[in-house]
């Protein structure tokens, strides 16, 4: 697993990273190509789309993306298992047919809705309401800090119906972007992970029907509870792979700082040159990019001590991120 889902994050997301951040502009097309590939419903049966795979393989494929990309990571964790696995886990025969195959493929995007401007880890606490009419309920309120919420077009939401009854009056609703009076905010700017799409829900009076109901009236904290283990795991992949990226360049800092610049001579200018070089080609460095390396820093410095140098130094010993 580890082996097949490395390749794409390195080639499709790294060289965008920094643009994805500094732009805070989410990539959209990358939807249709992580369900091409398969990301997007690892634990979901083939049946709707899936690859029928384990939490644990989940889990290596967001710690792969995250290497590459944060913000992307999040985000697809946030539609791969907030939204998607809790539709598997709780949804009815009908609401899986209707809606995994179109987020399992990328066609569409997921999103999970819990927190508000007054309710973060006290969930119980949330003021999104649902009153109950003849034939549909009946949402008001927000929702606040929602991962992809901008662009969700399937979104699992938790209101209360009945705030007298604390965890027991909170519902769990499948809500859909087109259903009249729902909008949401422009995405927010954030001090990190700036390409995570994140943005306010707005609920005006939607009418959703009551087949949308993921699991039972009353039962949305259950709901709730029923993923967040394995969200917990599968999401700590995040972290494992932001660890394996700042390692990863200050292993390449250091390899050129302790064991390339004395090959280098009295070339200061072409040590700090290899560095940057040697950090964007990244942990997955060639021959032939070595090679690309060598004569970039010829060109620029005209010193032949540096190409003897260098060529002495791949000669002698692979570099260490080449060593995977």
């Amino acid at each position: 697993m580890r082996t097949m889902v490395h390749r794409w994050p390195q080639d499709r997301l790294k060289p965008i990273a920094g643009d994805v951040d500094r732009d805070n502009l989410f990539p959209h097309e990358i939807w249709r190509e992580m369900g091409d590939l398969g990301l997007l419903g690892v634990t979901i049966d083939p049946a709707y789309g899936g690859s029928g795979m384990s939490y644990l393989a989940h889990t290596v494929a967001v710690e792969e993306i995250a290497w590459a990309s944060a913000s992307v990571a999040l985000s697809y964790g946030a539609h791969s298992n907030l939204c998607v696995n809790q539709i598997k886990l709780n949804g009815t025969e009908e609401q899986k047919q209707s809606l995994l195959p179109s987020l399992v493929s990328g066609a569409h995007v997921g999103a999970l809705a819990m927190s508000e401007a007054g309710a973060g880890s006290d969930v119980v606490s949330m003021t999104l309401a649902a009153e109950r009419r003849n034939s549909h309920y009946v949402l008001n309120g927000n929702k606040f800090w929602i991962t992809n919420g901008a662009e969700a077009q399937t979104l699992v939401v938790y209101a209360k119906k009945d705030p007298a009854a604390g965890s027991k009056g909170i519902t769990a609703f499948l809500i859909d972007r087109d259903m009249d009076g729902f909008s949401t905010s422009h995405h927010f700017d954030k001090l990190g992970m700036r390409g995570l799409n994140t943005a306010e829900l707005i609920f005006d009076d939607v009418a959703v029907p009551f087949e949308c109901v993921l699991g039972e009236e009353g039962r949305g904290v259950a709901v709730l509870m029923s993923g967040l283990d394995y969200e917990r795991v599968v999401l700590a992949g995040i972290g494992l792979g932001i660890i394996v990226e700042a390692v990863d360049a200050d292993a390449l800092n250091a390899a050129v700082e302790v064991e390339i610049a004395p090959y280098l001579l009295c070339a200061p200018g072409a040590v700090a040159a290899a560095k940057v070089m040697a950090r964007d080609l990244g942990p997955s460095i060639t021959s032939d990019q070595i090679e690309a390396t060598i004569d970039a820093l010829v060109a620029r410095w005209g010193d032949p001590e540096v190409e003897q140098g260098l060529s002495a130094f791949f000669a002698k010993v692979p570099p260490p991120w080449a060593m995977k």
